[in-house]
């Protein structure tokens, strides 16, 4: 995956958008859904991505998170890290509506199948790490929970989602967390980020395939009025992340948002990046976790046990 932006028709803005504009009204289904135009259900859905992107940022970047990330703003870190994931579902789930406002509500024939299949099996992966949080959180009623990875020369902001490691003990969940060499293991929003980001035009970029076997519109939707500002913002914030990744991390697809000229930006999985932290070291793990009447025992993220 690699995209470069500004496009020249649509700015920092996925082309799909302009695509969604110019669609004929006889060629959408959207109102007998009961759904927004395409256009404007694309559009919201995007810029909550954005939005979530841009408040985590913001949070993480605060010189003085260090101090206060385990203190006052721990739980509205919480909520903007879920926001984030919700929304980045959500945004999934909004193609999927768009192509369904592209039928009938009766005429949900072959091609509809084929094409909504089609959509799910190239956005398979990325859905499969999205929709497995929140439905955790949903069904199971798992926690978001930040924690610092610091050590002299840096810091790295991460969460896990708190789930049973055994009974009465609580951590990151190993359904969603595979362990390290034997250690319980997180997310680094410098990684994480990013990669919503790079999935966010990945994932319009399937949808617009998929439009444009439904429908053929004659010309660019001409929009006016609509700044991007915002996305490039958002970008550029991600870009200037002191790019530090967590142990397991390292060998990991790495995504990157880069700068390149002229307020150019690119977007790409995998990418060569390499991390300012190339090897595993010690660092100081901190977190604030709620305990329960009955899980007494809490097993945080990259702690190595000693024994006598």
């Amino acid at each position: 995956m690699k995209y470069e932006l500004p496009k020249e028709k649509s700015g920092y803005f996925p082309e799909v958008l302009f695509l969604l504009a110019c669609i004929d009204n006889k060629d959408l289904n959207h109102e007998r859904h009961n759904l927004s135009h395409p256009a404007d259900l694309f559009l919201q859905a995007f810029n909550d991505v954005i939005e979530c992107s841009t408040r985590v940022l913001n949070r993480i970047k605060d010189n003085n998170l260090n101090q206060r990330v385990l203190s006052n703003d721990i739980d509205s870190l919480r909520i903007d890290i879920f926001n984030l994931l919700f929304y980045s579902s959500n945004f999934i789930e909004s193609c999927q509506s768009i192509i369904k406002s592209l039928f009938e509500v009766t005429n949900k024939n072959k091609e509809f199948s084929s094409l909504v299949r089609e959509f799910n099996k190239s956005t398979e992966k990325y859905r499969a790490h999205t929709s497995k949080i929140i439905n955790a959180i949903k069904h199971q009623h798992r926690r978001i929970r930040p924690f610092s990875f610091s050590w002299e020369d840096g810091l790295i902001i991460g969460y896990f989602v708190e789930g049973l490691l055994a009974p009465n003990i609580i951590g990151p969940d190993p359904q969603i967390h595979p362990k390290y060499a034997g250690l319980n293991t997180g997310i680094s929003l410098n990684k994480e980020i990013p990669y919503h980001l790079v999935h966010l035009y990945f994932v319009s970029a399937c949808l617009s395939t998929i439009v444009r076997k439904r429908v053929k519109p004659n010309s660019w939707g001409i929009i006016k009025n609509l700044s991007d500002e915002h996305v490039f913002n958002c970008l550029k914030e991600a870009a200037d992340l002191d790019f530090l990744l967590l142990p397991d991390e390292l060998s990991k697809d790495i995504p990157k948002v880069s700068v390149l000229k002229k307020q150019k930006m690119k977007l790409e999985m995998p990418s060569g990046r390499l991390p300012r932290n190339i090897a595993p070291h010690e660092a100081t793990v901190s977190l604030d976790v709620k305990i329960g009447l009955s899980n007494r025992t809490v097993a945080p993220p990259y702690m190595l046990i000693h024994s006598d």
